[in-house]
């Protein structure tokens, strides 16, 4: 199918959007968020191929300096986002199929990678925010918790989804293509 090669294409700006673009608007393009508001006060954006923190609260008993360090794992996830970007563009430029799929795949494993990590506990920056969160019973995918008249909530932001559609549109745009 000739327009395959355009849906491949579509999915590989999805995907580079979503590292690109957290750095300008944060709160649209973020892989996952936090959010305190009440008597503290806190957002944290993660994306791009770090956190951006906007203000802190006492009681989280966040280091700033730790939050704005990368994340290795989250550093990890940006080059698959931005890895899958280059291999899905090439792929849907070109017309080949398997470098279309692949980079599809290689989109997918970022979110994915990071949905594990957010699971786990795993990596740095998330095994604090496990740690922290755990205190209250709750898992990083998405919550809310009142407490000390705060409210905080957290979960997975839209560049999750957005970076999430451009793989799947990378390996969709592959598969139509016509064989190698």
């Amino acid at each position: 199918m000739r327009g395959s090669k355009y849906i491949a294409i579509i999915g590989a700006i999805l995907g580079i959007l979503v590292v690109v673009l957290f750095y300008l608007l944060p709160e649209v393009f973020c892989l996952w968020r936090i959010e305190a508001t009440g008597a503290e006060y806190l957002k944290l954006y993660l994306g791009g191929f770090y956190s951006m923190a906007y203000s802190f609260t006492s009681w989280l008993s966040l280091d700033i300096e730790f939050i704005q360090t990368p994340d290795p794992l989250l550093f990890v996830v940006s080059i698959l986002i931005a890895g899958g970007f280059v291999i899905t563009l090439i792929g849907g430029l070109e017309g080949k199929r398997n470098t279309g799929i692949g980079g599809g795949i290689t989109l997918l494993l970022g979110p994915i990678l990071l949905m594990i990590a957010l699971l786990t506990g795993m990596g740095t920056l998330f095994g604090e925010l496990a740690s922290i969160l755990g205190m209250v019973g709750q898992n990083l995918l998405f919550g809310s918790v009142s407490a000390m008249g705060t409210t905080m909530s957290w979960g997975l932001g839209p560049g999750f989804f957005v970076a999430l559609a451009g793989g799947v549109l990378g390996v969709i745009g592959g598969a139509l293509m016509e064989r190698e």
